[in-house]
């Protein structure tokens, strides 16, 4: 994928749909809310048990640059190199009872798949009205999402930190996004499972 097409991609084929909706129904995710909508998104990156149970361990890793290798309960994750991306800015409005509001994405190929990232952020003076969203998609079908809400005088997270299980591959981001004003290319880690070490851990 040449730099235009990527480019392209990130900015005209944005699978989030309406922005609004989207921080409406981030806000109701975060605070589980029931939701009767069909295109309620629910998964997040930590649903399968094997990969909740090195969450943890990997998490940790991730800022560690040192660490190429985790293993849980037999099952090894090892380092891999991120796809080159861009981040752009989508310029989202801001709420309709004042505050900010910011909505950043990227797109780039993974093993000749389109994985494209959004990232919500909305903050207010209001209380409850705080709300941080990272989803993901490949090949235009939406595959998980994680971050967190606000609300007086809690931090509510769900699927933090915002990662993505496909195919083997775990892309995982960095809770330190929340101190930085735009997101930066050294927020993802990705990893792939080791197939063959878990084989032998099962047989």
């Amino acid at each position: 994928m040449t730099k235009k097409t990527q480019k392209d991609n990130t900015e005209h084929c944005c699978p989030l749909g309406d922005l609004t909706a989207a921080f409406e129904e981030a806000s109701n995710f975060y605070r589980r809310r029931e939701e009767n909508d069909p295109t309620y998104r629910e998964t997040t990156g930590w649903d399968d048990p094997q990969v909740l149970s090195c969450r943890k361990v990997i998490n940790t890793a991730c800022s560690d640059k040192l660490v190429n290798e985790v293993c849980v309960n037999g099952v090894c994750w090892r380092r891999a190199s991120v796809p080159n991306h861009k981040w752009v800015d989508a310029n989202a409005s801001p709420p309709r009872h004042g505050g900010q509001r910011s909505h950043y994405h990227t797109t780039f190929d993974l093993d000749g798949h389109s994985v494209h990232v959004d990232y919500i952020k909305q903050s207010s003076s209001g209380p409850g009205s705080g709300v941080h969203d990272t989803q993901f998609f490949v090949d235009g079908q939406f595959v998980s999402r994680g971050g967190h809400a606000f609300t007086v005088p809690a931090r509510i997270p769900r699927g933090e930190p915002a990662a993505m299980q496909w195919r083997g591959y775990l892309l995982v981001c960095e809770n330190n996004i929340d101190h930085w004003s735009t997101p930066h290319p050294s927020w993802f880690t990705l990893w792939k499972q080791d197939k063959t070490q878990y084989s032998e851990s099962r047989s």
